[in-house]
Protein backbone atom coordinates (compact mmCIF):
# COMPACT_ATOMS: atom_id res chain seq x y z
CA UNK A 1 0.00 0.00 0.00
CA UNK A 2 1.14 3.50 -1.14
CA UNK A 3 2.09 6.42 1.27
CA UNK A 4 -1.11 7.83 -0.65
CA UNK A 5 -3.25 5.02 -0.17
CA UNK A 6 -2.98 5.19 3.73
CA UNK A 7 -3.41 8.77 3.71
CA UNK A 8 -6.43 8.83 1.77
CA UNK A 9 -7.68 6.12 4.72
CA UNK A 10 -6.49 8.23 7.37
CA UNK A 11 -8.49 11.26 6.19
CA UNK A 12 -11.79 8.97 5.53
CA UNK A 13 -11.52 7.62 9.00
CA UNK A 14 -10.87 10.95 10.65
CA UNK A 15 -14.17 12.24 8.88
CA UNK A 16 -15.69 9.59 9.72
CA UNK A 17 -15.15 9.95 13.03
CA UNK A 18 -16.18 13.56 13.18
CA UNK A 19 -19.17 13.10 11.83
CA UNK A 20 -20.12 10.28 14.29
CA UNK A 21 -19.28 12.41 17.33
CA UNK A 22 -21.20 15.20 16.27
CA UNK A 23 -24.19 12.88 15.97
CA UNK A 24 -24.29 11.98 18.93
CA UNK A 25 -23.68 14.78 20.19
CA UNK A 26 -26.87 16.17 18.78
CA UNK A 27 -28.64 13.14 20.20
CA UNK A 28 -27.55 14.03 23.63
CA UNK A 29 -28.43 17.42 23.04
CA UNK A 30 -31.98 16.62 21.19
CA UNK A 31 -32.61 14.04 24.37
CA UNK A 32 -31.69 17.20 27.27
CA UNK A 33 -34.20 19.04 25.28
CA UNK A 34 -37.02 16.25 24.83
CA UNK A 35 -36.88 15.44 28.47
CA UNK A 36 -36.73 18.55 29.20
CA UNK A 37 -39.81 19.63 27.67
CA UNK A 38 -41.55 16.30 29.43
CA UNK A 39 -40.97 17.60 32.57
CA UNK A 40 -42.55 20.79 31.68
CA UNK A 41 -45.69 20.41 34.47
CA UNK A 42 -48.65 19.43 32.66
CA UNK A 43 -51.43 21.92 34.70
CA UNK A 44 -51.36 22.25 38.34
CA UNK A 45 -52.48 20.48 41.19
CA UNK A 46 -55.36 21.84 43.90
CA UNK A 47 -53.84 24.31 45.81
CA UNK A 48 -51.13 25.31 43.45
CA UNK A 49 -51.17 28.84 42.57
CA UNK A 50 -49.71 30.79 39.30
CA UNK A 51 -50.00 34.20 37.77
CA UNK A 52 -52.26 34.78 34.59
CA UNK A 53 -52.24 38.71 33.16
CA UNK A 54 -52.17 40.79 36.88
CA UNK A 55 -54.44 38.61 38.37
CA UNK A 56 -52.97 35.30 40.75
CA UNK A 57 -55.29 32.24 40.41
CA UNK A 58 -55.20 28.88 43.00
CA UNK A 59 -56.84 25.68 41.36
CA UNK A 60 -59.44 24.55 42.89
CA UNK A 61 -60.55 21.40 41.02
CA UNK A 62 -58.85 18.85 38.27
CA UNK A 63 -61.81 17.68 37.43
CA UNK A 64 -63.09 19.29 36.15
CA UNK A 65 -60.22 21.70 35.62
CA UNK A 66 -61.47 25.19 37.53
CA UNK A 67 -59.46 27.92 39.50
CA UNK A 68 -60.40 30.91 41.93
CA UNK A 69 -59.22 34.49 41.89
CA UNK A 70 -56.76 34.09 44.76
CA UNK A 71 -55.87 36.83 47.47
CA UNK A 72 -54.43 39.81 45.46
CA UNK A 73 -53.91 42.33 48.40
CA UNK A 74 -50.34 42.69 47.78
CA UNK A 75 -51.23 44.44 44.37
CA UNK A 76 -51.79 48.39 43.72
CA UNK A 77 -54.15 47.10 41.19
CA UNK A 78 -56.81 49.76 39.56
CA UNK A 79 -59.05 47.39 37.66
CA UNK A 80 -59.97 43.59 37.65
CA UNK A 81 -59.82 42.08 34.45
CA UNK A 82 -61.67 38.70 35.54
CA UNK A 83 -62.05 36.37 32.34
CA UNK A 84 -63.86 33.39 32.56
CA UNK A 85 -60.90 30.66 31.60
CA UNK A 86 -57.51 31.03 32.08
CA UNK A 87 -54.55 28.58 30.61
CA UNK A 88 -51.70 27.27 32.28
CA UNK A 89 -49.10 24.53 31.66
CA UNK A 90 -51.61 23.24 28.51
CA UNK A 91 -54.82 23.17 30.58
CA UNK A 92 -57.27 25.69 30.39
CA UNK A 93 -58.73 26.27 33.83
CA UNK A 94 -62.59 27.80 34.57
CA UNK A 95 -62.94 30.80 36.38
CA UNK A 96 -65.81 29.96 38.99
CA UNK A 97 -64.57 31.47 42.18
CA UNK A 98 -63.87 34.43 43.75
CA UNK A 99 -61.32 33.99 46.86
CA UNK A 100 -61.59 35.09 50.30
CA UNK A 101 -60.07 38.22 51.01
CA UNK A 102 -59.09 38.32 47.23
CA UNK A 103 -59.79 42.48 46.85
CA UNK A 104 -59.49 43.30 50.14
CA UNK A 105 -58.18 46.55 50.80
CA UNK A 106 -57.68 47.48 47.11
CA UNK A 107 -58.66 51.21 47.20
CA UNK A 108 -57.70 51.74 43.29
CA UNK A 109 -60.55 49.50 42.11
CA UNK A 110 -63.08 51.21 41.32
CA UNK A 111 -65.26 48.88 38.53
CA UNK A 112 -64.91 44.79 37.87
CA UNK A 113 -66.91 42.86 35.67
CA UNK A 114 -67.60 39.20 36.83
CA UNK A 115 -68.03 36.95 34.37
CA UNK A 116 -70.99 34.26 34.36
CA UNK A 117 -68.92 31.35 35.07
CA UNK A 118 -68.33 32.21 38.20
CA UNK A 119 -70.60 30.73 41.11
CA UNK A 120 -69.25 32.39 44.23
CA UNK A 121 -67.82 35.16 45.90
CA UNK A 122 -66.08 34.52 48.91
CA UNK A 123 -65.45 36.10 52.43
CA UNK A 124 -64.34 39.87 52.07
CA UNK A 125 -63.43 39.26 48.81
CA UNK A 126 -64.03 43.16 48.08
CA UNK A 127 -63.72 44.45 51.58
CA UNK A 128 -63.07 47.73 51.91
CA UNK A 129 -62.09 48.15 47.88
CA UNK A 130 -62.97 51.60 46.33
CA UNK A 131 -65.63 49.96 44.01
CA UNK A 132 -68.51 52.66 43.25
CA UNK A 133 -70.83 50.44 41.87
CA UNK A 134 -71.45 46.80 41.38
CA UNK A 135 -73.74 44.33 39.30
CA UNK A 136 -73.25 40.62 40.08
CA UNK A 137 -74.54 37.79 37.45
CA UNK A 138 -76.89 35.52 38.18
CA UNK A 139 -74.53 32.64 37.86
CA UNK A 140 -73.47 33.77 41.24
CA UNK A 141 -75.26 31.81 43.72
CA UNK A 142 -73.44 31.37 46.71
CA UNK A 143 -72.01 34.85 48.54
CA UNK A 144 -69.47 35.15 52.17
CA UNK A 145 -69.48 37.19 54.98
CA UNK A 146 -68.18 40.73 54.89
CA UNK A 147 -68.11 40.68 51.09
CA UNK A 148 -68.55 44.54 50.10
CA UNK A 149 -68.31 45.62 53.35
CA UNK A 150 -66.22 48.95 54.28
CA UNK A 151 -67.22 50.44 50.64
CA UNK A 152 -66.84 54.03 51.52
CA UNK A 153 -67.18 54.69 47.86
CA UNK A 154 -70.47 52.12 46.92
CA UNK A 155 -72.97 53.81 46.03
CA UNK A 156 -75.54 51.32 43.96
CA UNK A 157 -76.03 47.86 44.15
CA UNK A 158 -78.19 45.13 42.29
CA UNK A 159 -78.58 41.88 44.29
CA UNK A 160 -79.43 39.09 41.71
CA UNK A 161 -82.78 36.36 42.06
CA UNK A 162 -81.20 33.18 42.36
CA UNK A 163 -79.02 33.95 45.08
CA UNK A 164 -79.13 31.20 47.70
CA UNK A 165 -76.98 32.11 50.54
CA UNK A 166 -75.61 35.01 51.00
CA UNK A 167 -73.76 35.64 54.42
CA UNK A 168 -73.62 38.10 57.14
CA UNK A 169 -72.42 41.78 56.80
CA UNK A 170 -72.37 42.00 52.94
CA UNK A 171 -72.67 45.61 52.95
CA UNK A 172 -72.28 46.48 56.62
CA UNK A 173 -71.07 49.72 56.87
CA UNK A 174 -70.90 51.18 53.47
CA UNK A 175 -71.62 54.44 54.05
CA UNK A 176 -72.49 56.12 50.88
CA UNK A 177 -74.47 52.64 49.69
CA UNK A 178 -77.94 54.68 48.39
CA UNK A 179 -79.13 53.02 45.97
CA UNK A 180 -79.96 48.64 46.76
CA UNK A 181 -81.62 46.76 43.53
CA UNK A 182 -82.98 43.26 45.64
CA UNK A 183 -84.42 41.06 42.51
CA UNK A 184 -87.69 39.27 43.06
CA UNK A 185 -86.89 35.77 44.18
CA UNK A 186 -84.82 36.71 46.64
CA UNK A 187 -86.33 34.71 49.90
CA UNK A 188 -84.46 36.16 52.82
CA UNK A 189 -82.41 39.20 53.86
CA UNK A 190 -79.52 38.10 55.99
CA UNK A 191 -78.47 39.26 59.37
CA UNK A 192 -76.39 42.55 59.23
CA UNK A 193 -76.65 42.63 55.40
CA UNK A 194 -77.19 47.19 55.49
CA UNK A 195 -76.12 47.69 59.31
CA UNK A 196 -74.55 51.01 59.39
CA UNK A 197 -75.41 51.92 55.98
CA UNK A 198 -76.42 55.34 56.62
CA UNK A 199 -76.62 56.69 53.39
CA UNK A 200 -79.35 54.09 52.72
CA UNK A 201 -83.12 55.92 52.94
CA UNK A 202 -85.20 53.55 50.71
CA UNK A 203 -85.18 50.21 49.88
CA UNK A 204 -87.80 47.84 47.96
CA UNK A 205 -88.42 44.59 49.25
CA UNK A 206 -89.65 42.19 47.27
CA UNK A 207 -92.48 39.92 48.07
CA UNK A 208 -90.43 36.58 47.72
CA UNK A 209 -89.08 37.55 50.60
CA UNK A 210 -90.12 35.60 53.86
CA UNK A 211 -87.71 36.64 56.48
CA UNK A 212 -85.06 39.87 57.40
CA UNK A 213 -82.25 39.05 59.64
CA UNK A 214 -80.94 40.29 62.52
CA UNK A 215 -79.64 44.06 62.56
CA UNK A 216 -80.56 43.39 58.86
CA UNK A 217 -81.44 47.34 58.74
CA UNK A 218 -79.70 48.39 62.12
CA UNK A 219 -78.10 51.70 61.88
CA UNK A 220 -79.27 52.81 58.81
CA UNK A 221 -80.54 55.94 57.30
CA UNK A 222 -84.20 54.77 55.70
CA UNK A 223 -87.24 56.51 56.53
CA UNK A 224 -89.58 54.33 55.95
CA UNK A 225 -90.11 50.91 54.47
CA UNK A 226 -93.03 48.52 53.70
CA UNK A 227 -92.40 44.93 54.22
CA UNK A 228 -94.14 42.73 52.03
CA UNK A 229 -96.70 40.28 52.88
CA UNK A 230 -94.54 37.53 52.24
CA UNK A 231 -92.45 38.11 55.36
CA UNK A 232 -93.25 35.81 58.41
CA UNK A 233 -90.60 36.84 61.06
CA UNK A 234 -88.61 39.87 61.74
CA UNK A 235 -85.45 39.52 63.01
CA UNK A 236 -83.73 40.77 66.71
CA UNK A 237 -82.63 44.63 66.04
CA UNK A 238 -83.35 44.39 62.57
CA UNK A 239 -84.29 48.18 62.54
CA UNK A 240 -82.83 49.24 65.40
CA UNK A 241 -81.69 52.83 65.76
CA UNK A 242 -82.97 53.82 62.64
CA UNK A 243 -84.12 57.22 63.86
CA UNK A 244 -84.94 58.90 60.67
CA UNK A 245 -87.68 55.55 59.83
CA UNK A 246 -91.37 57.68 60.41
CA UNK A 247 -93.36 54.80 58.98
CA UNK A 248 -93.51 51.10 59.07
CA UNK A 249 -96.03 49.15 56.96
CA UNK A 250 -96.14 45.55 59.25
CA UNK A 251 -98.16 42.85 57.37
CA UNK A 252 -100.17 40.42 58.27
CA UNK A 253 -98.24 37.42 57.25
CA UNK A 254 -95.70 38.49 60.54
CA UNK A 255 -96.15 36.17 63.15
CA UNK A 256 -93.40 37.77 65.34
CA UNK A 257 -91.16 40.74 65.80
CA UNK A 258 -87.63 39.98 67.44
CA UNK A 259 -86.12 41.57 70.30
CA UNK A 260 -84.88 45.22 70.11
CA UNK A 261 -86.55 45.04 66.52
CA UNK A 262 -86.97 48.78 66.49
CA UNK A 263 -85.70 49.62 69.14
CA UNK A 264 -84.64 53.58 68.95
CA UNK A 265 -86.31 54.33 66.31
CA UNK A 266 -87.31 58.08 67.88
CA UNK A 267 -88.85 58.99 64.31
CA UNK A 268 -91.97 56.22 64.91
CA UNK A 269 -95.25 57.79 65.39
CA UNK A 270 -97.34 55.35 65.07
CA UNK A 271 -97.77 51.27 64.61
CA UNK A 272 -100.26 49.21 63.48
CA UNK A 273 -99.80 44.85 64.73
CA UNK A 274 -101.79 42.83 62.21
CA UNK A 275 -103.94 39.88 63.85
CA UNK A 276 -101.14 37.50 62.86
CA UNK A 277 -98.66 38.25 65.01
CA UNK A 278 -98.05 36.06 68.15
CA UNK A 279 -95.25 37.55 69.85
CA UNK A 280 -93.66 40.90 69.99
CA UNK A 281 -90.13 40.53 71.67
CA UNK A 282 -88.53 42.30 74.88
CA UNK A 283 -87.65 46.19 73.97
CA UNK A 284 -89.00 45.84 70.64
CA UNK A 285 -90.15 49.19 70.57
CA UNK A 286 -88.63 50.59 73.44
CA UNK A 287 -87.33 54.36 73.24
CA UNK A 288 -89.18 55.01 70.63
CA UNK A 289 -89.75 58.58 71.34
CA UNK A 290 -91.99 59.96 69.10
CA UNK A 291 -94.41 57.03 68.97
CA UNK A 292 -98.02 58.35 70.45
CA UNK A 293 -99.90 55.50 69.06
CA UNK A 294 -100.10 51.59 68.69
CA UNK A 295 -102.91 49.83 67.08
CA UNK A 296 -103.65 46.02 67.93
CA UNK A 297 -105.53 44.34 65.60
CA UNK A 298 -105.18 40.67 67.38
CA UNK A 299 -105.61 39.58 70.87
CA UNK A 300 -101.84 39.99 72.09
CA UNK A 301 -102.87 41.11 75.89
CA UNK A 302 -100.49 38.14 77.51
CA UNK A 303 -97.78 39.28 79.12
CA UNK A 304 -96.04 35.68 77.66
CA UNK A 305 -96.96 37.13 74.02
CA UNK A 306 -95.66 40.51 74.66
CA UNK A 307 -91.90 40.92 75.89
CA UNK A 308 -90.56 42.83 78.90
CA UNK A 309 -90.49 46.49 78.28
CA UNK A 310 -91.83 45.95 75.06
CA UNK A 311 -93.17 49.71 74.42
CA UNK A 312 -91.18 51.53 77.00
CA UNK A 313 -90.19 54.72 75.77
CA UNK A 314 -90.38 57.53 77.91
CA UNK A 315 -93.29 59.29 76.07
CA UNK A 316 -96.71 59.19 78.55
CA UNK A 317 -98.47 60.45 75.85
CA UNK A 318 -98.41 56.97 73.90
CA UNK A 319 -102.18 55.61 73.24
CA UNK A 320 -103.16 52.03 72.85
CA UNK A 321 -105.66 50.93 70.44
CA UNK A 322 -106.97 46.95 71.11
CA UNK A 323 -109.36 45.49 68.86
CA UNK A 324 -112.77 45.54 70.05
CA UNK A 325 -111.63 47.61 73.06
CA UNK A 326 -111.75 51.16 73.64
CA UNK A 327 -108.66 52.67 73.91
CA UNK A 328 -105.95 51.82 76.87
CA UNK A 329 -103.25 53.28 78.48
CA UNK A 330 -100.30 50.68 78.39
Amino acid sequence: MTVKNLFSKYKLYTMLTIITLVLIAGGVILGVSLTKDAQQPAGAAVGDTFTSGSLEYEVTSENPNEVEVADTTSISITSAPILSSVRYGGVTYSVTRIGNYAFRSCSGLTSVTIPNSVTSIGAYAFSDSGLTSLIVPSSVTDWGQWVFSYCDSLTSVTIPTNITRWGQYMFAYCDNLTSVTIENGVTSIESYAFRYCTGLTSITIPNSVTSIGDSAFRNTGLTSVTIPDSVTSIGIHAFRSCSGLTSVTIPSSVTSIGTYAFESCSGLTSVTIPDSVTSIGNYAFRDCTGLTSVYFYNDITSTSSIGSSAFTNGNSNVTYYFKDQASLDY
